[in-house]
């Protein structure tokens, strides 16, 4: 059933500004929020310079890995300075309020009125001229060379860019220096949007299945859930594993799902990588010629970022100290960082329609089948854009094969597919395997499983984690879970090795989980989405399943939101970052909420500091909040949708489809 996918680069024009840091507020009267938003810029530069300076291919810079005691040093010395300025801007109204006073002659008396004594202006309201130290103007100097290292860093990156690309071959490219300038220049970019702008295409590389065959550089293959990522490591073992045995190749493979290492301790190379002992003596002999190729699969599938650091840097030493090894990784494409930069970054491309066609033709073998299903297909836009995601596409197929009719939509595509895997195949077809439990309870089931684990940022569950989601959904079949484990793990949701459980797709857990988050009380989504918030990629899919399911977001949400309008604020960088990268739902379920059609969509990301709880909302574009923009007039819209369908559901967005 496997279709070989296809990898691609483009490469994009790249322009670093050169405008150095804007100091210009320090020569004027400002307010102490007018100094906070300077501080905002300093830590910017900070994070900018660690950021080159984690950089593993780059060389260590010590004005870079000083940047966080210079620039805290910096923003402690102007704070000082501007208290120090604003106490002599009180003392001195203060000095001509007492000067008027004796002047007159009298305690506060003038003529037959009194002489009030001036408000005292707050730091939020004083305007004052800052005259810095000798100690800030040294700190500040030295800051400004340190925004010009980063930019001169920058500029030197896409300098080593490559070019002629039409001219080089694909395999030339991947393992150039330039191709790693353009990556890391490029990750850059997406974490500061403001330093990097990109331009039009200047050319774009393919590579297909048989690239290991002549390449052995290392690589990192990203791409949406679902693309294929863990079949293609796994396709690629098998076929290593036939071509050392065959005498073919001299490449043996070594597959690593990261997920496993996203917890346990580790200890150094031979514990993460190599568990086997024979692996390990392989390895470590001197006089092997094999190649080691190394598939780590799922770097996304490990939730903290510090782990996913330490995971890599370890395969990043295992290179330098194990010859003829090469690293291959996989991660979503959201996953980016200064330690990634000794790999060379591809994207899976999506299905072409002849891959698709293949695709279709393994399930449903005849050929008046498959032109049915296309017909079929061509009727159902919705599903069309989702035959280009591997996954996606099988998942459609194989429903199609059963039922002989097609979803809406991608969340109804998933509903149907654990319906069926949960027994649903066996009630179409008619046959009865003897299973003990209804499907609607092993959904249950499977759901607070799927929303515990997803809750604990983690894949694996224990026997004992699948007890308790028995007992938190279903306590009367607590006692049966040994066969009801047995079933489920037929029915193909779940897969167990050893003592472990885990659902065999990463994006089923996810389905689950937003559907675990739509319980009554609204507790369980409050704190999916403050996570969320804060900048946890580990729940931005499940977030898009549970707006789309749930229609629209509760009243108990939108009261959080609202009581939290200070807390958004101080999330507003990572929801902008967001929102530059939400493509996930159709344009046409936004209307004039969709970039293409709304000019004002387009400058979101340029501004934020002083929004309303209703723009923020609509910034965060991506989790549909968006649709947040009629809160002003939330109880009057659900008075109106209850009054004209008779419902009781407290939502207020209009339906939407998951494309």
């Amino acid at each position: 059933m496997y279709i070989p996918i296809r990898l691609q680069c483009e490469f994009l024009s790249l322009d670093a500004p050169t405008e150095p840091l804007d100091v210009s507020c320090l020569t004027r009267p400002m307010r102490h929020t007018d100094l906070k938003a300077f501080f905002r810029s300093l830590l910017d530069v900070r994070r900018a310079a660690l950021y080159f300076n984690d950089c593993t291919g780059l060389p260590k810079s010590p004005a870079l890995g000083s940047a966080h005691s210079l620039v805290a040093s910096l923003m402690d010395s102007l704070e000082s300075d501007w208290k120090t300025a604003f106490e002599a801007h009180v003392a001195e109204i203060q000095k001509e309020y007492a000067a008027l006073l004796r002047g007159a002659g009298r305690s506060g008396k003038h003529g037959s009125g009194a002489i009030l004594a001036p408000p005292i202006p707050s730091p939020k309201t004083a305007r004052v001229a800052v005259a810095m130290s000798t100690a800030s103007q040294d700190l500040l100097n030295d800051t400004i060379k340190l925004d010009k290292t980063i930019r001169h860093s920058l500029l030197s990156e896409i300098g080593c860019m490559p070019t002629a690309i039409s001219q080089q071959s694909p395999l030339a490219i991947l393992a150039s220096r330039g191709m790693l300038s353009y990556c890391r220049a490029t990750d850059f970019g997406t974490a500061f949007p403001d330093r990097l702008k990109t331009g039009p295409s200047t050319g774009c590389i393919y590579v297909d299945h048989e690239l290991f065959d002549s390449y052995f550089g290392h690589l990192l293959i990203t791409g949406p859930a679902g693309f294929g990522k863990t079949s293609f490591c796994r396709w690629n073992v098998l076929r290593d594993s036939d071509r050392l045995v065959t005498d073919q190749a001299d490449v043996l493979p070594v597959y690593v799902p990261l997920y496993t290492l996203a917890h346990r301790a580790i200890g150094g190379v031979d514990d993460a990588f190599f568990v086997s002992s024979d692996l390990r003596t392989l390895v470590k002999d001197p006089k092997r010629s094999t190649h080691i190729r190394l598939y780590l699969d799922g770097l996304d599938e490990v939730p903290d970022v510090t782990r996913r650091a330490e995971i890599m840097n370890l395969a990043r030493y295992a290179t330098e100290i194990t010859p003829r090894l090469q690293v291959i990784a996989t991660a979503r494409d959201h996953v980016r960082a200064a330690w990634l930069d000794w790999l060379p970054r591809v994207v899976v491309m999506p299905l072409r329609r002849e891959q698709q066609e293949r695709l279709v033709k393994n399930w449903l073998v005849e050929e008046a089948d498959v032109k049915a299903f296309f017909d079929e297909l061509a009727t159902c836009e919705p599903l069309q854009p989702l035959m280009a995601v591997p996954l996606l596409g099988t998942l459609i197929a194989a429903v199609y094969k059963k039922r002989r009719n097609l979803p809406s939509n991608r969340s109804s595509l998933y509903g149907l597919f654990i319906e069926l895997l949960c027994g649903g195949w066996d009630t179409i077809k008619g046959i009865n395997r003897g299973g003990t439990f209804g499907a609607h309870d092993k959904q249950l089931i499977l759901t607070r499983l799927a929303g515990l684990n997803h809750m604990g940022e983690r894949r694996e569950a224990s026997i004992a984690e699948f007890r308790t989601a028995i007992k938190d959904s279903l306590a009367a079949l607590s006692e049966f879970w040994p066969d009801l484990l047995e079933e489920v793990i037929e029915d193909g949701l779940l897969t167990k090795a050893g003592e472990i459980l885990l659902f065999n797709h990463l994006s089923f857990q996810e389905y689950l989980a937003a559907v675990d988050l739509s319980e009554p009380t609204g507790e369980r989504s409050i704190q999916a989405l403050r996570q969320y918030l804060k900048g946890n990629d580990w729940w931005r899919e499940v977030m898009l399943f549970y707006v789309a399911l749930s229609h629209g977001l509760t009243t108990w949400s939108l009261g959080w939101l609202g009581r939290r309008k200070t807390y958004l604020q101080s999330c507003l960088l990572q929801l902008r970052n967001r929102w530059t990268r939400a493509c996930c739902f159709s344009e046409r379920d936004f209307g004039d909420l969709t970039p293409t059609t709304n000019p004002e969509c387009k400058q979101r990301t340029q501004y934020g500091n002083e929004l309303s709880i209703h723009q923020m909302a609509e910034l965060t574009y991506e989790m549909r909040f968006a649709a947040l923009r009629v809160l002003k007039r939330t109880w009057r819209s659900m008075t109106k949708t209850k009054q004209a369908s008779g419902r009781t559901v407290n939502s207020i967005c209009p339906p939407c489809q998951y494309d």
